[in-house]
């Protein structure tokens, strides 16, 4: 009497039970009737909540939070504020070239910060936050990679964003979700 298991295989040629994932009988070396594995495609969520949300959602009710490192100054903007677009930068004594966010007290100057160094606005119709450069002297990186003058890129939860030498954690806030870059 054979005693088949769920982990055998019984070869439908000679009746040796063989172990699952086995194609060939041990005893006779005939192909074994595999069972066709059973694959289902598991349904997504059709809502977002906030523990499955993506790295670079961001809405009208998200903050986005810069926070120098090593320092203890951070700086929070809102979409409202970000959809007029802000520019980082070190302000000059010149009014037409304002840097909303200014990094003049931070050591910007020593760091490399350009007057106007780099611009972040909102993006409402693709939910997400995004950073060009504004053809600065020293250089915008996302995690270490150099922006070209000009070129946008997406800004997302947990990025380090570099201006000049002077970096920044990049965390995105979701209604009253607190999470620490550095």
């Amino acid at each position: 009497m054979i005693i088949t298991m769920d982990v055998q295989i019984q070869c439908p040629h000679c009746g040796k039970s063989n172990i699952k994932g086995n194609f060939v009988c041990d005893k006779c070396g005939n192909l074994l009737d595999i069972p066709p594995v059973e694959k289902q495609t598991r349904m997504l969520a059709q809502t977002r909540n906030l523990d499955s949300l993506q790295a670079d959602y961001f809405d009208q009710h998200s903050t986005l939070v810069l926070r120098l490192r090593h320092q203890e100054k951070s700086f929070q903007l809102t979409s409202v504020q970000l959809e007029l677009g802000q520019v980082i930068g070190r302000n000059a004594s010149r009014v037409d070239q304002k840097a909303q966010i200014d990094l003049t007290r931070y050591e910007g100057e020593v760091l490399g910060v350009s007057r106007c160094h780099a611009r972040l606005c909102y993006d409402s119709q693709n939910k997400t936050v995004r950073v060009s450069d504004l053809d600065s002297a020293n250089g915008t990186y996302i995690n270490g990679q150099k922006l070209h003058p000009g070129e946008v890129r997406v800004l997302r939860h947990g990025d380090r964003l570099r201006i000049g030498k002077l970096e920044m954690g990049v965390t995105i806030l979701h209604a009253s979700a607190v999470v620490d870059v550095f």
